[in-house]
């Protein structure tokens, strides 16, 4: 199997909720993706955890917030055909345009971005070059519009550790300073044959650039 095999393993335990006078505790299955550098990111199956975890978004309406709705089409498409180990990673933007103003702020001593910014630069043409900077250079897929990096079996587990390493790159890190708001996307993983999402749980805590955060 790939490197990015995934461990089924881990069984997350929900913190109590109340429910008029009751305390209730869940358990809940998860699936884990281990990283290459030991890191790991959760899965979370929201219907497991019903009613007490927030409900998310669809890839619709995730689409549609951030401009892409003419790509539903296309990522419909390939939810029928993918498996577990390829699911396509979802962005739902929230503060990039603090972010790209953000940017402009910078001196001339500030570290040099991981990668060349667009010109003109933009919300949308940042995204881009993002989501471009965090597939890895050897895919043949491209990303559907600005909100998706398509799934790919054996690329899976190396994009999201670009998307991590960038929390710690002191280009980021003065950016998301000057912005003063984070994260600059939350992340999600599509289902097979659904367009319900999954949220990816991130190791990492106040002032990462993704969402959800795990504390």
């Amino acid at each position: 199997r790939s490197a990015s095999s995934i461990v089924l393993s881990l069984v997350c335990i929900l913190p109590q909720f109340s429910a008029s006078t009751d305390q209730m505790h869940q358990l809940v299955q998860c699936k884990a993706l281990r990283l290459r550098g030991g890191r790991t990111i959760k899965i979370v199956n929201e219907d497991e955890v019903a009613p007490f975890a927030p409900k998310h978004p669809s890839i619709t309406e995730i689409l549609a917030k951030n401009g892409d709705a003419a790509f539903e089409t296309a990522i419909r498409k390939q939810i029928l055909t993918m498996t577990s180990e390829d699911r396509p990673i979802i962005f739902s933007w929230c503060n990039d345009a603090a972010f790209v103003n953000a940017i402009g702020k910078l001196d001339s001593k500030a570290p040099k971005p991981p990668f060349p910014l667009p010109t003109p630069l933009d919300p949308t043409s940042f995204r881009k070059a993002l989501l471009n900077y965090i597939r890895h250079p050897n895919r043949i897929t491209e990303p559907i519009g600005t909100s998706i990096i398509p799934g790919e079996r054996g690329y899976y587990d190396l994009a999201m550790s670009r998307a991590m390493n960038l929390c710690e790159d002191p280009w980021f890190l003065a950016v998301a300073s000057h912005a003063g708001t984070t994260p600059i996307a939350k992340l999600y993983a599509a289902r097979p044959r659904s367009t319900n999402v999954d949220p990816l749980i991130l190791p990492g805590g106040k002032g990462s650039l993704w969402s959800e955060k795990e504390n």
